[in-house]
């Protein structure tokens, strides 16, 4: 799919800099982010706060010193009674953690990715590597303005901002 959108650089809030690949959601560039810009985690962490809307997990990784540990990645979630951990899929239901899908069920959601800014799978897809090009791709660059499917399984236990 083509998308009509404008590919214009968008300006660093921080360093003025020009750059195709800064977000409307996170206006700073990698550089600033990089060097750690006076400001910059101010910015992330507002991301990452209107992001939190969109997946159905906690904020932060639980820790309570009460709580149930959840061994079941690196996180090691320390859970209360109905907490949810880290990666929004698993609780304590009576000191056992416990998929709060129901055991055998898991939880997905699929959405259209834009090439290569948002793409999860840009690294090695040929819309992200031009890798195979022709069969496999449209152009020998990446293919910005194109769109993937992507499909997610719920569960992931870190934070990346540029993931949904």
């Amino acid at each position: 799919m083509k998308n009509n959108n404008s590919l214009d650089d968008k300006k660093c809030v921080l360093c003025g800099s020009n750059n195709r690949l800064v977000a409307s959601s996170l206006p700073v560039c990698k550089n600033c982010i990089i060097r750690g810009e006076e400001g910059v985690w101010d910015y992330v962490r507002e991301a990452h706060i209107q992001r939190e809307g969109l997946i159905p997990r906690p904020s932060e990784i639980p820790s309570s010193s009460d709580g149930v540990r959840c061994n079941r990645c690196n996180n090691q979630c320390k859970l209360l009674e109905e907490e949810v951990g880290f990666c929004g899929v698993k609780i304590n239901i009576n000191g056992e953690i416990t998929p709060i899908t129901g055991v055998g069920t898991e939880a997905a959601f699929m959405e259209i990715q834009n090439h290569v800014t948002t793409c999860n799978s840009s690294w090695f897809c040929p819309g992200g590597t031009s890798f195979c090009y022709p069969e496999w791709s449209v152009s020998p660059t990446p293919e910005y303005g194109y769109h993937s499917l992507g499909v997610h399984f719920y569960g992931c236990t870190q934070d990346c901002l540029w993931c949904r």
